[in-house]
């Protein structure tokens, strides 16, 4: 029987560091990276080139028409709505780069530690 060894539990954006892991466990990590890799990229892509350029005031791909005195409403809706899906761009990198969930020094009480999964 093979020696068992104890290792911490990984969630499946952590490394698999040991090198007896078949193939699919080591892989796992480039697998989540990858996703949020492409999670990031589509969601600054459709902010920037959908939400701010209606918040902007274009009216490519806005259906009927818009009367005149919602205009600025629907601009205004359109860039929060545009800050909130950047924030959920952003939240594909922290939630699946290690690199991004470590706290800058500068933070207080919290600053150089890596934030609970």
């Amino acid at each position: 029987m093979s020696e068992m060894r104890e290792t911490p539990a990984t969630t499946g954006a952590e490394e698999v560091r040991d090198p007896d892991a078949p193939p699919a466990a080591r892989s796992r990590v480039r697998d989540w990276s990858a996703a949020g890799g492409w999670g990031f990229a589509l969601g600054v892509g459709y902010a920037v080139l959908v939400r701010f350029y209606h918040a902007a005031g274009g009216q490519i791909g806005v259906a009927g028409e818009v009367s005149e005195q919602y205009v600025a409403t629907l601009q205004m809706v359109s860039y929060l709505t545009g800050l909130v899906i950047l924030v959920g761009a952003g939240a594909c990198l922290v939630l699946t780069h290690r690199q991004f969930r470590v706290f800058p020094r500068w933070v207080p009480r919290v600053g150089g530690t890596e934030a609970p999964h």
